[in-house]
């Protein structure tokens, strides 16, 4: 027997109930460990039974995957950068929104980077996913893409886990402002970008962020 297709309303509430789990899901998983939560205690804070779990997501493991996935794309969705600025303005503009999104959404945040099941390969691909992206944004800012300049690779890459960890410490334990830590976060970049250069000098960039 063929199932019945859904209604634009019964699909636009089953998007929405889908939704409301998974921000749950981001509150939960960004405040606590992923084996200290049970599948029964998401139920009961979601107000619904282990079986609409089950239909949505198949597991335990099937939410919180979601959940990263989510997370990573309202990230990087956050962080679209504006071709018509110039590279320069294009790195702050770049850095406020990042942190915008850490300071307003700080258990997405948390859940996507600072949780986690190990060394599963399905989350750890969504995580490289996000650094993959911000990887070639950098690379296209210094206006270095389709050119291989492996140095710079390092560089940018070594950054983004800076502004990863960093970002982290900044919403778990404070100590720092945000205007600090956005000083210091663009000052290392001048310096890995200089530090870069000197190995590199033949690569046309703008090293002043």
């Amino acid at each position: 027997m063929k199932k019945r297709p859904k209604k634009k309303g019964e699909r636009l509430e089953l998007d929405a109930r889908r939704a409301q789990l998974l921000a749950l899901g981001r509150d939960l998983f960004g405040q606590r460990p992923y084996d200290d939560i049970a599948i029964d205690e998401i139920a009961e804070k979601a107000g619904v039974s282990k079986g609409l779990l089950y239909h949505y997501f198949g597991s335990k493991r099937g939410f919180y995957v979601a959940t990263i996935e989510e997370a990573a794309a309202a990230l990087l969705a956050a962080t679209l950068e504006d071709p018509a600025l110039a590279p320069p303005e294009r790195a702050q503009r770049s850095l406020e929104t990042y942190l915008d999104f850490v300071s307003h959404n700080a258990p997405a945040f948390k859940a996507l980077l600072g949780s986690g099941i190990g060394t599963d390969a399905e989350v750890a691909a969504v995580v490289e996913g996000v650094r993959s992206e911000f990887l070639r944004r950098f690379v296209m800012n210094l206006g270095l893409e389709g050119k291989p300049r492996p140095v710079f690779e390092l560089a940018a890459r070594s950054w983004i886990g800076l502004v990863e960890a960093a970002s982290l410490q900044w919403i778990e334990r404070g100590g720092v402002d945000r205007a600090t830590l956005k000083t210091f976060l663009l000052d290392t970049l001048t310096q890995v970008l200089m530090a870069a250069y000197r190995l590199d000098p033949t690569a046309p960039i703008t090293l002043t962020p």
